[in-house]
């Protein structure tokens, strides 16, 4: 049965459906990237001007404090001193307190109230990082999985025997309503509420389109062999020499 017309129009439409189903977790996938890149993006820039507005109000707090420590300690002779300590002192207290402004300004735009909210969005970056990161390595195995399914087809395309073509091609249309509900009803189990018709619309049509493609440049290479191959049987012939 598998080298027969039947067998080998099953095999194919077996792989096609491997591929639709692995093509539409790519383009899923894709999708929730599409979606989860920005919101990521948005806050890593949030965070990062967050982070360094702390560090340059700790940095200067830190320098007033010595300032301040430095002016308690001078005698009140040193008027000069005093007076530009004081004046040191004036400029980061305006300095910092605009960069709490800024702080402010930032932890509004992230949505928090304070800075414990701030540990709150910070671990909810972390987790958005690592599930962009799951999310990759999924369209990794499914990317695979897709290139076996490919791999898969061509090993029953090339089972047609001559002849064949035409009774496999219709074999093919016969299971071909079959397969389409089971695709359908796989990827709706799979995905549950989050399963898109529009998706599997787009996964079937770049799966038939990649596939024909395939078919046209793999007989396009054999057909070059093949004449290659006669080009060189017909000098061999021509050339009383060799």
């Amino acid at each position: 049965f598998e080298n027969t017309a039947a067998g080998i129009a099953a095999a194919l439409e077996a792989a096609r459906e491997r591929i639709v189903i692995s093509t539409y977790g790519i383009r899923h996938i894709i999708s929730q990237q599409n979606k989860l890149f920005p919101f990521i993006e948005r806050r890593i820039q949030l965070k990062q001007q967050y982070d360094d507005v702390r560090k340059t109000i700790r940095t200067k707090t830190k320098e007033r404090k010595k300032l301040q420590a430095e002016k308690k300690a001078l005698s009140p002779l040193h008027v000069k001193r005093h007076l530009e300590l004081a004046s040191s002192i004036a400029v980061l207290t305006e300095e910092i307190e605009e960069l709490r402004s800024e702080k402010n300004r930032i932890l509004a735009r992230a949505k928090c109230a304070d800075d414990k909210d701030m540990k709150t969005f910070s671990s909810k970056l972390d987790q958005a990082k690592r599930d962009y990161n799951a999310l990759i390595e999924r369209k990794t195995a499914l990317t695979a999985e897709r290139q076996d399914g490919i791999a898969q087809y061509e090993d029953a395309y090339e089972r047609i025997q001559p002849g064949d073509e035409e009774a496999v091609k219709a074999e093919r249309q016969r299971l071909r309503d079959e397969s389409e509900r089971r695709i359908s009803e796989t990827v709706s189990e799979i995905y549950g509420k989050a399963f898109d018709p529009k998706i599997l619309s787009d996964a079937t049509k770049e799966t038939d389109l990649d596939l024909a493609m395939d078919r046209k440049v793999e007989e396009h290479r054999q057909r070059i062999y093949q004449e290659q191959r006669l080009s060189r049987e017909d000098r061999a012939r021509s050339d009383p020499t060799r």
